[in-house]
């Protein structure tokens, strides 16, 4: 399971049931809305916009809106399992695969 919090102080996790949550703070923590996914996130941050970064096991990248988990853009990258995300800035991502592979993607 991954999270992260967002600007707003809400929650998102991931889950190896393939979905992504987002869980109010201000509402006691209900969930206020669950993405059904056919992968496995492996890595969650969020941009300086609020907006989500998902990595996944098949080397895809999708940015999430951070108020109801709508995709917004989808990456499909070359190498296998996205490992690790960071948002270095102005929308410039350093991205770790398990292939070993760091890249940085602009994804602005």
């Amino acid at each position: 399971m991954l999270l992260t919090e967002l600007n707003n102080g809400d929650i998102v996790s991931t889950s190896t049931d393939r979905t992504i949550r987002l869980w109010s703070k201000s509402n006691s923590w209900l969930t206020i809305n669950i993405l059904n996914t056919t992968r496995t996130a492996k890595s969650l941050t969020n941009l300086n916009d609020g907006n989500i970064i998902a990595g996944f096991d098949d080397g895809s990248i999708v940015i999430l809106n951070y108020t109801n988990l709508n995709v917004l853009k989808t990456f499909k990258i070359r190498y296998n399992s996205v490992q690790s995300i960071i948002n270095i800035s102005n929308g410039k991502l350093m991205v770790g695969y398990i292939s070993g592979h760091i890249e940085i993607w602009d994804c602005l």
